[in-house]
């Protein structure tokens, strides 16, 4: 899907710049004077930059391209929804659950207990 596409230079510039500043703004390029040419302070920050991994992510403008990356996210999602609606696997067990073999609620009296004192603590400073 490399289909070309027209950018203003200094929105590429602009991009990669922000990009800079926020994950390298440790890096410093060595320029003559505080006067130079756009080539010299192209080169120098390419130079310096060259051997970085990063990649920036740039608007799409070609209508073609658009449209193939709308044709590729209906279907990404046509794909992710077909995978939501397999049913898992269900949860099983060998053994046999008793109403026994849980714990049993508490009575009234110790609710009303377990209540107050919840509220005990969460009215006392902490220690």
């Amino acid at each position: 899907m490399d289909l070309p596409q027209k950018l203003p230079l200094s929105m590429v510039l602009r991009r990669v710049a922000d990009h800079l500043h926020d994950h390298h703004n440790d890096l410093t390029v060595a320029l003559s004077t505080s006067h130079v040419t756009y080539e010299e302070a192209l080169s120098a920050a390419i130079e310096c930059a060259r051997e970085l991994p990063d990649r920036i992510l740039l608007p799409t403008t070609n209508p073609a391209r658009r449209e193939a990356l709308r044709i590729q996210a209906i279907e990404n999602k046509r794909l992710l929804d077909d995978a939501i609606l397999l049913p898992g696997r269900l949860t099983s067990t060998t053994g046999k659950l008793n109403p026994e073999d849980c714990p049993k609620s508490p009575s009234p009296g110790s609710r009303a207990i377990l209540n107050d004192n919840l509220w005990d603590e969460i009215d006392s400073p902490p220690h």
